[in-house]
């Protein structure tokens, strides 16, 4: 049986053999599969990761950046918030990996041929990157006794070194967002989306990379634009 055949092998499929596994999607969609592969590998990370993070001392670390201090005090508070928003992230990530595949009514009035059920299908196994991403960070954590909070900003890639973020460690949160945003997995997270929406709805290849990436980069201006505004709210420049 070729991998494209089963869910289980789409798992391999998607990122070995995109086109044959794209295609199989468009006949036969399945999500469940990729779908626990994706949460499930994410959502450990965070949680191993998130018992090795001092948030206290991040905070501390990004006020100092800005030439502020931590009023005194505020410690159990932050630590507080800081697991509530980690967990809040955790459960509420399924939430917007069903919303993304909404983005099949744009690409019907395009003229394409889509469902939300194949929509589904694409988004899920074109984020299978990320999930590698997840599973090659666990090594990284289990040989770390800390973990810096920057570090697991933007979904825990910092821990890889696979995105621009380290070119500059004083970065404010902003520009933080922007360069790990420049990152390979998610790179590659693009490009199989452009290619599985190409195939399964039936649209060209322009079509397809302008939708994907126009969808990409209000995303990424939506947590530039709330970076700013936590600045501006913590009194930073």
């Amino acid at each position: 049986m070729a991998l494209e055949d089963s869910s289980p092998g789409r798992l391999i499929g998607a990122l070995v053999a995109p086109v044959k596994t794209f295609r199989s999607l468009a006949q036969r969609p399945t999500w469940g599969v990729a779908f626990l592969a994706v949460y499930l590998l994410g959502s450990g990370l965070s949680l191993l990761s998130f018992q090795k993070v001092d948030f206290v001392a991040g905070v501390k670390a990004q006020m100092a950046e800005q030439g502020r201090e931590l009023p005194a005090g505020s410690e159990e508070r932050i630590a507080t918030v800081g697991k509530v928003l980690a967990i809040t992230g955790i459960l509420l990530f399924p939430a917007f990996l069903f919303l993304v595949p909404a983005i099949y009514l744009v690409f019907n009035l395009l003229g394409g041929e889509l469902d939300y059920r194949r929509s589904l299908s694409v988004v899920v196994h074109a984020s299978l990157p990320r999930a590698l991403a997840a599973l090659l960070s666990v090594p990284v954590v289990l040989s770390r006794n800390e973990i810096s909070l920057k570090e697991i900003q933007g979904g825990g890639l910092g821990l890889l070194h696979s995105n621009l973020s380290f070119l500059a460690p004083d970065a404010g949160p902003a520009l933080r967002v922007l360069l790990t945003s420049c990152d390979l997995f998610t790179v590659w997270t693009l490009a199989l989306t452009i290619l599985g929406f190409h195939l399964v709805a039936r649209v060209g290849k322009g079509t397809a990379a302008a939708v994907v990436l126009l969808f990409w980069l209000l995303v990424i201006g939506l947590f530039v634009g709330l970076a700013l505004l936590g600045t501006h709210a913590r009194g930073g420049s």
